[in-house]
C-alpha cells in the first residue's frame, strides 16, 4: 500500500501551493485597497489644500487685525488700530499702505528664529507676488535706513487682487474699489479689505477681512 509521505513538522506540497496562492490573492487585494486609499487621500488633499490655504490666510489676517486693535487701546493714549502710512524709505511718489502695530510679533514674523516685540507692519499687495506684510521691529528701528532694510513676509501668492470696501452711511450701501478712496487729500480708511484668491484648477475664492476702526461699528455685508 502506498502511503503519502508527510512531514509532521511542515506542510505537504499541495498545502504549500494552496497557501501561497491564498497569500497572493490577499496581497493583491490589499495592494488594490491601499492604492485606492492612497488615491482617495491624494485627491482629497489636492481638493482641500486650496480651501485650507484660503481659510488659513483669512484667519491669520483676522487675528492680526484683532491684535492691532488690542495694541492700540493698550496704551495710555488711544490711536487708530489701522491707518495709512508709508514705510521707512518709501518714495514720496508711492501711495501709503495700511499700517498697524503689534505688541508681539505674529507667528510668521521672526528674525533668526526668534519672535520680536513691538512690530511696525504694512499690508502690501503686488500683482506678481500676491499679499505680503512689510515689517520691522522696534529693536531694528535705528538701523532702518531705506526699504532694503525692511523685512517682508509673504502671506499668499494665490491672492490676485485686493480691493477696498467702504460703507456709505448716507446711501446705506457698500462701495468696492480697487484703489483706496481719497477725501480732502487724504486716503480714507476702508471698512474691509476684500481678497480674491485664484487657483488654476480650483477657481477663485473671495473673502473679506475687517479693518478695525476703534469704537466705530461697521455693518456686515
Amino acid at each position: 500500500m502506498k502511503h503519502q509521505l508527510r512531514n509532521n513538522n511542515g506542510l505537504t506540497l499541495i498545502e504549500m501551493v494552496v497557501t501561497i496562492a491564498l497569500m497572493g490573492l490577499v496581497m493583491t487585494f490589499l495592494s488594490f485597497h491601499m492604492v485606492g486609499l492612497s488615491n482617495l487621500w491624494l485627491n482629497r488633499t489636492d481638493d482641500d489644500f486650496f480651501e485650507q490655504h484660503v481659510d488659513g490666510v483669512v484667519l491669520f489676517m483676522t487675528n492680526v487685525m484683532e491684535a492691532s486693535e488690542s495694541a492700540a487701546f493698550g496704551e495710555n493714549e488711544e490711536r487708530p488700530p489701522v491707518e495709512w502710512a508709508k514705510p521707512p524709505g518709501w518714495s514720496d511718489m508711492d501711495d501709503p499702505l495700511l499700517y498697524f502695530q503689534q505688541n508681539e510679533a505674529p507667528a510668521l514674523f521672526v528674525r533668526e528664529g526668534l519672535s520680536l516685540p513691538a512690530i511696525q507692519a504694512y499690508i502690501h499687495f503686488d500683482d506678481r507676488d500676491g499679499l505680503s506684510i512689510i515689517w520691522y521691529s522696534a529693536l531694528d528701528a535705528e538701523d532702518i535706513e531705506d526699504e532694503r532694510d525692511l523685512r517682508r513676509t509673504r502671506i499668499s501668492s494665490y491672492i490676485i487682487q485686493m480691493d477696498y470696501a467702504y460703507y456709505e452711511l448716507e446711501d446705506d450701501e457698500w462701495e468696492i474699489t480697487e484703489d483706496p478712496i481719497e477725501e480732502d487729500e487724504q486716503f480714507k480708511l476702508p471698512d474691509f479689505i476684500r481678497l480674491t484668491f485664484s487657483h488654476p484648477e480650483q477657481g477663485e475664492r473671495i473673502r473679506s477681512v475687517l479693518i478695525p476702526h476703534g469704537s466705530v461699528e461697521i455693518p456686515l455685508f
